[in-house]
């Protein structure tokens, strides 16, 4: 993690199998993976890139993905430093 312009900045990279361009949005939607197969080598739910996309937002911060099939991914959180939860109430 480092500050950068006001902002806290963390990225988490692998060197996993990676994410097809057309599938980044997608993947951002819950229970979803790029591997929908039963029989498929990775475990997990499809949740984890929903959850940080939205706690992300809800501190008026932004979730970016880079990643290229077969060499891995890059995923990068940038939180406002003064940074406000949004009252989810509807007023």
């Amino acid at each position: 993690m480092h500050c950068a312009n006001g902002n806290y900045v963390f990225s988490i990279k692998d060197n996993g199998i990676g994410i097809p361009s057309a599938m980044i949005n997608k993947m951002l939607e819950p229970f979803t993976q790029f591997d929908m197969r039963l029989s498929r080598n990775y475990d997990g739910a499809g949740m984890g890139l929903s959850i940080a996309k939205s706690l992300a937002e809800i501190m008026d911060g932004t979730l970016e993905i880079d990643s290229e099939v077969d060499k891995g991914t890059n995923v990068t959180v940038t939180l406002p430093e003064q940074s406000r939860p949004k009252d989810n109430k509807n007023d």
